[in-house]
């Protein structure tokens, strides 16, 4: 390009002043039609990304509510006498795939995405306590059963089924879950 606007330059000066601007009126549609579109690529992006975080407050909003249902709904654990004490276990199996999507999906904020983690470690905690708690039934006239056995279990269901309830009100406080904020009306925690 600079050789041609030397020799333009030598036969015809006065050309070479349209050539230049030719050129750059090139250029200048060129960079404006590339920030254009860089432009809408980004408004698109975050149309989508804010779509995409809508649909999964709205699925955590009705997974949450139910896995609260199912926590708090207490009326019929399972009792297991042990000895000279009862241990009251609830067995509700709890999903958490669809928090550990929303937490993978990188559309919530730092917090957001901890507490969805923390709540997908509970439920993960507490399904296989109860996974243990159905492999020793079995084995509850067994000498090899022993009440320590036993009350690290209980312990474990209660301590992880109160940090999931704990964990779904923080849940329910950072994303404003109307279902969820019903229930937790309808049905406030019962913590043992």
């Amino acid at each position: 390009m600079y050789f041609y606007a030397k020799i333009l330059l030598k036969k015809s000066p006065e050309l070479i002043w349209s050539w230049y601007n030719s050129v750059s009126a090139t250029l200048i549609s060129v960079l404006l039609a590339v920030s254009i579109g860089i432009a809408i690529f980004f408004f698109q992006n975050s149309v989508i990304q804010q779509q995409n975080k809508e649909k999964y407050i709205f699925i955590l909003n009705v997974e949450l509510a139910a896995t609260w249902q199912g926590l708090q709904t207490i009326d019929n654990p399972l009792n297991i006498k042990f000895e000279d004490e009862t241990y009251s276990f609830y067995v509700v199996y709890l999903q958490s795939i669809i928090l550990e999507e929303a937490a993978r999906s990188g559309l919530f904020n730092k917090e957001e995405t901890r507490t969805l983690l923390k709540l997908t470690r509970y439920i993960s905690f507490h399904n296989m306590n109860l996974n243990l708690l159905i492999s020793v039934i079995p084995q509850l006239n067994s000498e090899a059963l022993t009440k320590q056995k036993i009350k690290m279990i209980w312990d474990s269901h209660i301590k992880t089924r109160n940090e999931i309830i704990k964990d779904i009100q923080i849940a329910n406080r950072q994303f404003q879950l109307p279902d969820l904020a019903e229930r937790i009306k309808k049905l406030p925690p019962q913590n043992d």
